[in-house]
């Protein structure tokens, strides 16, 4: 749970390529069943984001116990999206961009950010 503190939007298979454990699903399940801060994002159950407060409290114990591990942890989400882009929009509504979120201050992520919202502007998501 606590590597998937870099996204901004959770799914199954993106909690998986971060964390490189196979039960996404089964992780994004229990923590929604025990109501632990964890807002679902759409009707079927794929897209989930966790609420404000668990979020920033994940991201800075992510940051003070596994700092070194946080430039991999992007790595390997971005990985996933570039895959999902090649082969189709990352989310029925077009919202690929919305599920990375780059390091403060990281000029290579922020570019990667900007073309993912190019990319997603291009399968129809009109949001700025």
């Amino acid at each position: 749970m606590l590597r998937t503190a870099i996204l901004d939007r959770l799914c199954a298979p993106l909690c998986e390529s971060v964390t490189g454990a196979s039960s996404g699903r089964e992780l994004l399940g229990s923590i929604e069943k025990r109501q632990l801060l964890l807002a679902p994002l759409d009707d079927v159950g794929q897209w989930y984001r966790y609420h404000a407060l668990l979020a920033d409290y994940l991201k800075q114990r992510l940051q003070s116990e596994m700092a070194l591990e946080i430039p991999g942890l992007h790595q390997r989400a971005a990985l996933l999206i570039v895959h999902e882009i090649t082969n189709g929009p990352f989310s029925p509504d077009g919202t690929v961009y919305a599920t990375f979120a780059p390091a403060e201050g990281d000029p290579a992520a922020a570019a990667f950010q900007a073309e993912l919202v190019k990319r997603a502007a291009a399968f129809g998501d009109k949001r700025p």
